[in-house]
C-alpha cells in the first residue's frame, strides 16, 4: 500500500512538472522549481492557473516559450497607446489576482510578464507575476 502511495506522490510531482512545462511552451523546467501547485478551471475557455518556487538565476528559463514583454512603469509622459504598467493597476498580492482560484502561497507581485502568442488562434494570453526576487511565481493561461 505504500508503494502505491509513494508511486502516486512521484507521478503527481511529474505531471504537475509537465504541465507547467506545457503551459509555460518550454522543454522542460529548471529543476528548482518547487511547490507547484496547478489548477485548471474554465468551462468553455482554457483557464489554468499555476504557483510554485523557483531559483531567481532560473526564472529567465521560465520565460523562453513566449515573447513576453513586461511594460515599463507608466509616467506622466508615457506616448498614448503605449503599454505601461501603472503600479496601482497591479493586483496587490497573487491571491488577490482576477477571479481566479488561489493556488500556492500568497506573496506581493511585483512584475507582470505578460505574452499573446499568435496560436492562441481565437485569442488569449498568458501572464507570469512575480515577487521582487523574481523567486515566487503565479502564471496565469488564458485562451479562447
Amino acid at each position: 500500500m505504500a508503494g502505491i502511495f509513494v508511486g502516486g506522490v512521484f507521478w503527481n510531482r511529474a505531471s504537475n512538472r509537465r504541465q507547467l512545462a506545457d503551459t509555460l511552451n518550454i522543454s522542460q523546467i529548471p529543476s528548482s522549481v518547487s511547490d507547484i501547485n496547478c489548477v485548471s478551471y474554465g468551462i468553455t475557455d482554457i483557464l489554468e492557473r499555476c504557483a510554485f518556487k523557483v531559483a531567481p538565476a532560473d526564472f529567465n528559463v521560465l520565460l523562453g516559450g513566449y515573447r513576453y514583454v513586461e511594460p515599463a512603469p507608466c509616467r506622466p509622459n508615457t506616448p498614448v497607446g503605449r503599454p505601461c504598467n501603472d503600479p496601482e493597476s497591479l493586483p496587490t498580492t497573487s491571491h488577490s489576482y482576477g477571479r481566479g482560484p488561489e493556488v500556492g502561497r500568497n506573496f506581493l507581485i511585483v512584475h507582470d510578464y505578460n505574452a499573446t502568442p499568435k496560436d492562441f488562434e481565437n485569442g488569449g494570453s498568458i501572464d507570469v507575476f512575480t515577487d521582487r526576487n523574481r523567486s515566487m511565481v503565479m502564471v496565469d493561461l488564458y485562451i479562447e
